[in-house]
């Protein structure tokens, strides 16, 4: 395979590590929501440490904000500010709106590529994350 993805539960533990330490390429989901901030903030805390235990570099590939609704409220705003400040220069950031038609393609099986999938405008952000992963692996 070129590229093998590993979903992991948003959860700290054994298992995780593990995945962490295997992978050692990632991409972070989050919402632009305090909470969001918050578990971030615990993540990095725990790859810094299995990075200084194990001598290993766990590259952070991508954030990915999720389910962006529009208009953004301050709170919103201030978060998604946050995620583009805080890894400015480390990774992309890209924001994936909230869109019906992406959410009918995943529940019928489908992808939003294939040939009878909705029109999204969405499409171009999914497309700019995957080329931003290939040249993070060449990079790395």
């Amino acid at each position: 395979y070129d590229y093998v993805v590993v979903d992991a539960p948003p959860s700290l533990g054994v298992i995780n590590d593990n995945v962490l330490l295997a992978c050692q390429n990632m991409v972070i989901p989050v919402e632009a929501m305090e909470s969001s901030i918050h578990a971030l903030d615990i993540l990095l805390n725990q790859i810094e440490t299995l990075e200084e235990r194990y001598g290993v570099t766990i590259q952070q590939s991508a954030i990915v904000i999720s389910n962006v609704h529009y208009p953004l409220d301050n709170d919103q705003k201030e978060n998604i500010e946050f995620f583009h400040e805080t890894f400015d220069g480390r990774c992309p950031v890209h924001e994936i709106r909230h869109r019906a038609a992406v959410k009918r393609s995943l529940s019928a099986g489908g992808s939003i590529f294939g040939d009878n999938a909705e029109d999204t405008d969405m499409k171009e952000n999914y497309q700019q994350l995957a080329i931003d992963l290939e040249q993070a692996e060449v990079t790395a």
